[in-house]
C-alpha cells in the first residue's frame, strides 16, 4: 500500500509540474506576442526615471542657529505644501527637516500624533535615502 501511495503522490505531482510549465509557456508567449508589450515596458521604466528625483543637498551649518533656521524653514514649508495637497513635497521637506534634527525618533512621534495620518510613516519610509542625499522614490508618478 506505500508503494501505491508514493507511485499516485508522483504522478500528482508530476501533473501539477506539468500544468505550471504549460501555464508559464502560455502567458510567456502571450507576453511576447503582445504588440503593445514593448511599449509598455518603455513606458513604465520612463516612468520609474521620472520617479527617481534628486534631493538637494542640505547646506553645511556653521553654527546652531542656522541649523535652528534651517529646520524651522523647511518645517514651514512642509506645512505649506500639506496645506496645499502637495503631499510628496511636504515628505521631502519635512524629511530634511528630520535629517538635521538632534533627536529624529522624538520628532517623529511628535509628528505622528499631529500631522494627518500616514505622513509620518511616509517621511520614516524616505529617511534612508534622505540620509544619503541620492534619490527618493515619488510614488504619484508610478500610477
Amino acid at each position: 500500500m506505500l508503494s501505491f501511495m508514493s507511485g499516485r503522490t508522483a504522478v500528482i505531482g508530476a501533473a501539477i509540474g506539468g500544468l505550471i510549465a504549460v501555464g508559464c509557456l502560455y502567458f510567456d508567449h502571450r507576453r511576447r506576442s503582445d504588440p503593445n508589450f514593448k511599449n509598455k515596458l518603455r513606458e513604465r521604466r520612463r516612468k520609474l526615471r521620472l520617479a527617481m528625483v534628486p534631493l538637494d543637498e542640505i547646506p553645511e551649518f556653521h553654527s546652531q542657529d542656522e541649523v535652528r533656521t534651517y529646520f524651522s524653514q523647511e518645517v514651514q514649508m512642509g506645512h505649506a505644501f500639506l496645506d496645499g495637497g502637495q503631499i510628496q513635497e511636504a515628505i521631502l521637506h519635512f524629511g530634511r527637516a528630520l535629517s538635521v534634527y538632534h533627536e529624529p525618533q522624538q520628532l517623529l512621534s511628535i509628528w505622528n500624533q499631529t500631522l494627518p495620518p500616514g505622513i509620518a510613516q511616509l517621511i520614516l519610509a524616505s529617511r534612508p535615502t534622505l540620509g544619503q542625499g541620492v534619490f527618493i522614490v515619488r510614488g504619484d508618478e508610478l500610477e
